[in-house]
């Protein structure tokens, strides 16, 4: 069986990784963060609250919607192995 969402995942990980700790992590040790301007009067800024797994998701093209239904195939392949093994003679 194959899992192409997973194939992208595992071909981004390690970019995806770094992308992620550095919004994650580094911005906000430098006291950077997201914000759209204010509508009210005297400005500042209204924060953005990201998910930053379906941003990375969205960037690499990586449907997470198809990724569950592989992890269930997946999960649903395992079991079946698992009862052939204990129905096997000698399990």
């Amino acid at each position: 069986m194959t899992y192409p969402e997973h194939d992208k995942l595992k071909a981004v990980v390690e970019q995806s990784q770094a992308i992620g700790e550095f919004i994650d992590v580094f911005l906000p040790s430098k006291n950077i963060h997201f914000g759209r301007p204010s509508a009210f009067e005297g400005g500042g800024l209204n924060p953005i609250h990201i998910n930053i797994q379906e941003l990375l998701a969205e960037f690499f093209d990586i449907d997470r919607d198809k990724l569950e239904m592989e992890k269930e195939a997946m999960l649903d392949e395992i079991r079946r192995l698992n009862d052939r093994y204990d129905q096997a003679p000698n399990a």
